[in-house]
């Protein structure tokens, strides 16, 4: 449920990232690596994941500005992002544990940016995790895949 959590946290992150860079605008249809978000690490530390060891970390990351759609009754800008091979790592450092997964997120997903407000209608994010979990001498080849989508609320 934690990095679930943070999946939410991470997409708010990316829209608000997205909504304000001109500079995908600027190229449509072209591909515009997101300055802002690549490369940035997150520090992971709640429940029982370590404050120094838990950290998620950006490679480039990259969006696409596609053109122009009407969607909820706003004209929106339609902004296409992914990310291949971030790194993610949680480990647990209580004295009585050694559990830990290391490995790679590979992200992606859509906005759609009201034209008139620059806040987003709808986005989402699929992400798939392949990672190694190990605990004491065992090690799991997991997969983990999320989705995470949010939309502008509906009135009346």
């Amino acid at each position: 449920m934690i990095m679930q959590a943070y999946d939410i946290i991470g997409l708010e992150h990316i829209t608000s990232n997205i909504c304000h860079n001109e500079t995908i605008f600027d190229s449509p249809g072209e591909v515009v690596e997101i300055d802002s978000l690549s490369h940035s690490k997150s520090y992971i530390g709640m429940g029982f994941y370590s404050e120094d060891n838990s950290y998620f970390e950006n490679a480039k990351v990259y969006g696409i500005f596609h053109g122009y759609i009407k969607c909820q009754g706003h004209y929106c800008a339609v902004v296409e992002y992914y990310s291949d091979g971030s790194k993610v790592s949680v480990c647990d450092d209580r004295k009585d544990s050694s559990r830990q997964k290391s490995g790679n997120s590979y992200y992606s997903g859509y906005i759609y940016i009201d034209i008139e407000t620059s806040l987003p209608i709808i986005a989402n994010m699929l992400e798939n995790v392949i990672a190694i979990q190990t605990d004491g001498d065992k090690k799991v080849s997991v997969n983990i895949r999320r989705r995470v989508k949010m939309c502008k609320g509906m009135s009346g």
